[in-house]
């Protein structure tokens, strides 16, 4: 990974990439910080062993990333830039500045003059000894040239004597005098000088020259009073000023003093008023304020009254005075109504239910009234219809609507239901289940032998020797044994001369030895399996051989089961391979699928398992995957899984700015542009920066009136009659009533960008729209009257017409609400008109009284009810009503009367007999009413114990007649009945086991197996057909039980099926570490090693041969290096450090420490000899 492209490296310069890493570098003139990312300066003038410092010179200089030398004053660089030399100032033009002679010296240098000359105090200039010392000029006077000049100070000029100063009249003029005297307005001349004066309304600025204007709102008389003399603002104008009032008030003639501006007479020049009050306008000091009739209130602009809606500002107020329902708000007022099913009180307030169920209604049986409706109910037998008000009949007999059903048949009645039996049957005292009539107790059930009674109908047998009669079933005859029942054998019947009948079978079959007549199968299947392979199934009178699922009979023997190659026929079902096993076979997939309903091969989405370890975009390939890059991306040249980002902007053919006018910028996957401030990129390209208009696109600029674009910017501009604020955005008008009243003769009104002439009462303005005129007030406007207007001396008075009245300000005329006043008399509603109102009566009430009072009106009286029955009157309304056994018809007017036999047939158990407004019951011969008047009943012979059964009884005319469930007999005393025991016979039908129970008996099933086929035959419940029978992977169904089998590449741990991790099998070939990816093998290398070509095998990484960063020699290790020192340094991590070998005293006189060494110094008059320092003489002696 090239880590100097992802700007995570935080290199300060340079970054270096290495293999496994990277380093950062710094340029010439810097030496890498303590961080090993930051690049410092490298003071190159303090370092004592780089030989820069002794370089230069004189003075050395150190500069960001490098150095430089300098010398003293006096003294230059040579070519070499390290060495001064000394400057010869008094070469060249100019001579060091000396005006006359330069003297060069080391380092500097001196001016010298010649006779009759000396040096100034600049040590450059000579100058002759000055002749002024013996000069007659009258002020100043000047040496030139070996003479001298007489001069003048400021203010003065030389007279014709060129000795004596004289004035200077500065105020003549620089045409007159060669002066400017630089006044803004007056001059006055003093001696010597003068002064500026200034006219009325200036004065003299700081500068003594300029008149600037005296703003007299702020400055103040002795007496601290304004100058300005203003009562309320004062507007300082260019030399002079102007009184002006707040809103509200005027100024008065004499321009000084603000009066009172009645904004609720004056208008505006579109005749309308000042005040903009929508209603009433009550004039204060300076301001007015707007007013409102009772019902309204003012909005928030404080000028328009807008009406109070009563129904939601007084709902759930504590004085809620509202309605008790349904609020309907009007202009001023409100008023109540009621929802459908209630109906409004005398305090026209309170809603009250209405009883429907007294009053008309839809009920066809019975009426509920609740709060604001009603609802109908059924009786029983009965269910409301799609109508929701007619009751109909539920037809009992139909699945699910009767519980306790009827046994045989349901015959459906009005209300109720009744069952009835098919012969041989007849109605148990429950009156729903039919019991078997015992035919054989009435004539024998009119056999002429033996009766057998049977369920619904009856037996008849005959003695031995004898038989039926085909055509009635009843009477016996005689007849030959075997001729009769096949002489009570099963198969083959055969009689000798004596009539004795011996009975035979059939090939298979043998005779039975407990009755010989009885022909028993023979089960060839028991003796060698019937020489069958793998099934044998017995059949009657004989056997066949079966194979199982898997298996095919052999053609020629019939016997043995021969595998069926599944994978021949259609692949065996299988989308991609098929494997043919002994019985079976089963489907497998190649790599990169998995195998689905053990039949189909889907394709596994690698992409789906951490998203195939692709870094951005992880494509699905049929079988495989591949990973692909985003736009703005590239793949990694070490891993193609990862994608790293492109920079646009320094990569390809386009250049550093990558197509950008201006500016590009790398981003994640892309690049944009950027523009300097002014500019914005083009919607076309993108990329060219193009001007923005901001007066188009930042609200004008930020202009209060024109803006107008310019290159990279814009500027503001202001129309006529306006100028430009210094903040260079905002136009303010200009007050043209502060110069000269705006020419108007009376009243002056600023406007944007010009101004309006008003004129005070009792005047109006005239053609020339600046002078006022005396008018007739009454014929301006009206007088400002809102009705009717008269004048008497010139006054305005307004008046108003019936129905108003005069409001505060009385000029306006407001309606009067009559309504609001104890609802102007009237005793219900109240309807204000303009100038006037009307009465008015909710539904159910006229007005009376002169039409001021409601008075309810009695329906029930005045013949407008057409109730057939009874009618109730009710304030505002009536209803109809019924008597009981009659119901309201459509129309709520009329009433029907009840047919109560379709309710449940009236309540009677057999025949009910409709009457006017009642129901009657009758009875079948043989019954009678019981208690109730509604159930008929027979005499019970049953009654007594129960006529004797030991279960139940049936009442007949002739007597009780027991009887038995199903799964009793009734024994010899016609009374008992006694259990049958099912499983005697054919084991009760259960394939399995058969167990008795009272009445009845029960099937079961061995584990693995569920009760099936009429709850007799047991069949093998397939495990696997719920929730794979808990396997994970593939459940296999076996007779009885079932078994788990997991997917190749899984194996079973604790009854799941678990993925193997094939990195446990050999480190899955890797050579380190081995890495399970979704059952795949990705091997990888352990710190300091590297992966082979072969993707397994990893080899030592020699670091030593990339940048290792170690100072003196670095050395391999497995996995890692270490670095290395000389001789004479110690280790320091990467870093080498010197070793002082003096700090261990090898020598015997002066150690002197070298960098990597050392070497001994004796001291004078000593010498080195094998490492001992000798005294110089004991050396000669030697």
């Amino acid at each position: 990974i090239d880590e100097c492209q992802n700007e995570t490296t935080n290199c300060s310069h340079e970054c270096v990439n290495e293999l496994g890493g990277y380093q950062c570098a710094c340029p010439e003139g810097y030496d890498i910080g303590d961080d090993d990312r930051t690049c410092e300066d490298f003071n190159e003038c303090l370092e004592e062993d780089n030989e820069v410092n002794t370089a230069c010179s004189d003075v050395c200089i150190n500069d960001v990333g490098s150095y430089h030398c300098d010398c003293p004053s006096g003294f230059k660089l040579r070519s070499d830039q390290r060495t001064c030399a000394d400057i010869d100032e008094c070469e060249g033009e100019g001579g060091g500045s000396c005006s006359h002679t330069c003297i060069n010296g080391v380092g500097t240098f001196r001016c010298e003059c010649p006779s009759g000359l000396h040096l100034e105090s600049d040590l450059r200039t000579c100058v002759e000894d000055d002749p002024c010392l013996i000069n007659s000029c009258s002020h100043e006077c000047v040496s030139d040239m070996g003479g001298f000049t007489c001069v003048c100070p400021i203010g003065l000029s030389l007279d014709t004597d060129n000795i004596t100063c004289v004035d200077l009249d500065e105020c003549l003029g620089s045409e007159n005098n060669g002066t400017d005297n630089s006044c803004s307005h007056e001059c006055v001349n003093v001696e010597g000088s003068f002064k500026c004066a200034c006219p009325s309304g200036l004065v003299l600025s700081a500068d003594q020259r300029t008149c600037q204007d005296l703003n007299e709102c702020i400055e103040v008389h002795s007496n601290l009073t304004s100058l300005s003399g203003c009562s309320h603002e004062c507007v300082n104008v260019e030399g002079s000023f102007k009184c002006a009032c707040p809103s509200g008030l005027v100024l008065s003639a004499d321009q000084r003093t603000c009066q009172d501006l009645n904004e609720c007479i004056e208008v505006q020049s579109n005749l309308t008023s000042l005040s903009g009050c929508s209603h009433e306008c009550v004039n204060e000091h300076g301001s007015f304020r707007c007013k409102c009739p009772e019902g309204l209130r003012l909005s928030d602009d404080n000028l328009t009254c807008r009406d109070i809606d009563e129904c939601v500002e007084l709902d759930g107020s504590e004085d809620n005075n509202t309605c008790s329902h349904e609020c309907s708000n009007t202009h001023g007022s409100f008023y109540c109504t009621c929802p459908t099913g209630l109906v409004l009180q005398d305090d026209m307030r309170t809603c009250e239910d209405v009883d429907e169920c007294l009053q008309g209604n839809n009920c066809s049986h019975k009426c509920l009234n609740e709060i604001g409706s009603y609802r109908c109910e059924c009786p029983r037998g009965f269910v409301l219809g799609s109508n929701r008000s007619t009751c109909e009949d539920i037809d009992e007999c139909v699945d699910g609507n009767e519980v306790d059903s009827c046994s045989h048949v349901c015959v459906n009645e009005p209300g109720s239901y009744r069952c009835e039996c098919g012969p041989g049957y007849r109605t148990g005292s429950d009156q729903k289940t039919c019991e078997d009539i015992n035919e054989c107790m009435d004539n024998n059930g009119g056999c002429t032998h033996f009766c057998a009674n049977t369920e619904g109908s009856v037996e008849c047998a005959c003695p031995e020797g004898h038989q039926l009669l085909e055509d009635d079933g009843r009477t016996c005859v005689e007849v030959e044994e075997c001729v009769v029942n096949n002489g009570g054998c099963s198969q083959l019947c055969s009689e000798d001369e004596e009539g004795t009948v011996s009975c035979s079978c059939a090939e298979g079959f043998v005779i039975s030895d407990d009755d010989y007549k009885t022909c028993v199968e023979v089960d060839e299947c028991e003796t060698n399996n019937g020489n069958c392979s793998h099934t044998c199934v017995n059949t009657e009178g004989g056997y066949r051989c079966s194979c199982p699922d898997g298996y095919l009979l052999n053609a020629v023997n019939s016997t043995t089961c021969q595998d069926i190659d599944e994978c021949s026929v259609n692949n065996g079902g299988c989308s991609h391979m098929c494997v043919n096993t002994e019985g079976t076979h089963h489907c497998e997939c190649p790599t990169g699928y998995l195998l689905e309903k053990e039949l189909t091969c889907q394709d596994i989405d690698e992409c789906e398992t951490r998203n195939g370890d692709c870094s951005h975009e992880c494509v699905n390939a049929d079988g495989s995957y591949y990973c692909e890059c985003p736009e703005g991306h590239k793949v990694t040249e070490d891993d193609p899984n990862i994608c790293e980002d492109i920079d646009e902007c320094h990569e390809g053919d386009m250049g550093a700015l990558h197509n950008c006018s201006h500016a590009c910028h790398n981003v994640a996957g892309g690049y944009t542009c950027s523009c300097p401030d002014g500019y914005e990129i083009s919607e076309n390209d993108y990329s060219t920066c193009v001007d923005i208009d901001e007066c188009f696109t930042s609200n004008n600029g930020g202009c209060s009136n024109i803006c107008r674009n310019l290159d990279g910017g814009f500027e503001c501009a202001c129309p006529e009659g306006h100028y430009l604020t210094t903040d260079n955005s905002t136009c303010v008008d200009v007050d043209e009533c502060l110069e000269n009243n705006g020419n108007c003769s009376e009243q002056c009104l600023n406007t944007i960008g010009g101004v309006q002439c008003a004129c005070p009462e009792g005047k109006h303005l005239s053609n020339d729209n600046t002078s006022c005129e005396e008018d007739n007030k009454c014929l301006l406007n009206n007088g400002g009257c809102d009705q009717i207007c008269s004048t008497a001396d010139l006054n305005v008075s307004c008046s108003c017409q019936e129905g108003y009245i005069l409001s505060e300000d009385n000029k306006t005329c407001a309606d009067v609400d009559e309504c609001e006043f104890d609802n102007a008399g009237c005793s219900h509603i109240c309807l204000n008109t303009a100038g006037g109102f009307e009465c008015d009566c909710p539904d159910g009430y006229v007005l009376t009284d002169g039409d001021m009072k409601c008075s309810d009106v009695d329906e029930c009286v005045n013949d407008v009810n057409k109730c057939s029955h009874g009618c109730r009157n009710y304030p505002g309304g009536f209803v109809c009503n019924c008597p009981e056994g009659y119901r309201m018809a459509e129309g709520n007017t009329t009433c029907v009367d009840i047919d109560e036999c379709h309710s449940r047939n009236g309540g009677c158990s057999h025949v009910c007999v409709n009457t006017p407004g009642s129901v009657e019951c009758e009875c079948p011969e043989g019954h009678h009413l019981g208690t109730d008047g509604k159930t008929c009943v027979l005499t019970d012979t049953c009654f007594l114990l129960d006529g004797w059964c030991s279960h139940a009884c049936t009442n007949t005319l002739e007597g009780p007649r027991c009887s038995c469930p199903i799964g009793y007999l009734l024994g010899d005393d016609k009374r008992t009945c006694e259990d049958v025991d099912e499983c005697t016979f054919k084991n009760g039908g259960c394939s399995h086991v058969c167990t008795n129970t009272l009445g009845s008996h029960r099937c079961t099933c061995p584990p693995g197996y569920f009760l099936a086929y009429e709850n007799k035959k047991c069949a093998d419940l397939d495990e696997c057909s719920v929730r794979n029978g808990g396997c994970s992977h593939v459940c296999a169904n076996t007779p009885g039980s079932f078994q788990c089998e997991c997917f190749e590449g899984f194996t079973v741990e604790g009854g799941d099926c678990v993925e193997k991790d094939p990195c446990e099998d050999s480190n899955g070939g890797c050579s380190q570490i081995c890495h399970n990816k979704s059952g795949r093998v990705k091997c990888s290398c352990e710190a300091g090693y590297r992966l082979q070509e072969d993707r397994t095998s990893c080899v030592d990484m020699d670091e030593c041969e990339e940048d290792h960063g170690c100072q003196h020699f670095c050395v391999n290790t497995a996995g890692t290096f270490e670095c290395g020192c000389k001789d004479g340094f110690h280790k320091l991590g990467k870093t080498c450090t010197d070793i002082d070998e003096c700090e261990t005293g090898l020598c015997e006189g002066r150690c002197v420490n070298t960098v990597g060494s050392y070497y001994c110094q004796c001291d004078p008059g000593y010498q080195l000899q094998g490492g001992v320092c000798v005294g110089e003489d004991t050396t000669h002696s030697l």
